[in-house]
């Protein structure tokens, strides 16, 4: 049985995760692109998996990227099925600028919270992340997640 403390958790990560995407970029896909090219070349399929979306929704995205100048589509001189995915110097700039304006989020969000609660804060998300990471792979998880959408 679960307590009040639990469920007050589970009610603060949807409104933790309501005003992230409300105030600090919503759908930031193109920005996200930007920043994981920067640190360079990455193959449609490797930049997919890191982004955890549908291939469809990132070849569109990528595709209204090459036409604004910030990005290099071309297949793979070793494998012609990959496409190799390069940032333009337009979308070096816009890279860099997302980057700064990031961090000035960051830095805004977390004001509150001293240097040794940010590191506790730290180290206690990326346990419980990665518990549910695991979780995508529980069986009994999967049946509770899909009953409660049943009931939805």
């Amino acid at each position: 049985m679960i307590d009040q403390d639990q469920r007050d958790l589970y009610g603060f990560f949807r409104k933790a995760g309501r005003f992230l995407y409300d105030y600090t970029g919503g759908k930031s896909g193109q920005r996200r692109v930007l920043m994981f090219l920067d640190r360079g070349v990455s193959s449609q399929r490797d930049l997919q998996n890191k982004m955890q979306i549908k291939a469809s929704s990132l070849s569109e995205m990528l595709s209204k990227m090459e036409k604004e100048g910030l990005i290099v589509k071309q297949r793979s001189k070793e494998d012609s099925r990959q496409i190799l995915i390069t940032l333009t110097p337009k979308g070096k700039k816009y890279s860099d600028a997302a980057k700064k304006d990031l961090d000035d989020i960051t830095e805004k969000l977390y004001v509150c919270l001293s240097a040794q609660e940010r590191k506790e804060l730290h180290e206690l998300l990326e346990k419980l992340l990665m518990h549910w990471d695991a979780l995508k792979d529980d069986d009994e998880f999967k049946l509770l997640v899909e009953r409660s959408r049943v009931n939805d």
